[in-house]
């Protein structure tokens, strides 16, 4: 199972599939066992793997602007 799937943002963007999965897994032991659960997990994993992807080009976009400022302050005060 993930970890941290209870986080906002992940309820945000799979939190139906997260919900259907749960369903799916209390819906009994056979089920689950025999891999009723499998096209539910393998969306959901392809969900939280676009959030990663989103949240790392974002992260990504951020630390380049981070780098922009440290080298114009770098600039300013290099005599």
């Amino acid at each position: 199972m993930h970890v941290h799937l209870s986080e906002p943002q992940k309820l945000s963007a799979c939190g139906d599939l997260i919900q259907k999965l749960d369903e799916c897994h209390n819906s009994g032991f056979f089920v689950k066992y025999l891999g009723g659960c499998n096209k539910i997990r393998r969306e959901l994993d392809r969900c939280l793997r676009q959030e990663r992807l989103d949240r790392t080009a974002k992260n990504k976009e951020a630390s380049k602007h981070r780098k922009e400022r440290h080298q114009q302050t770098l600039d300013e005060y290099d005599v």
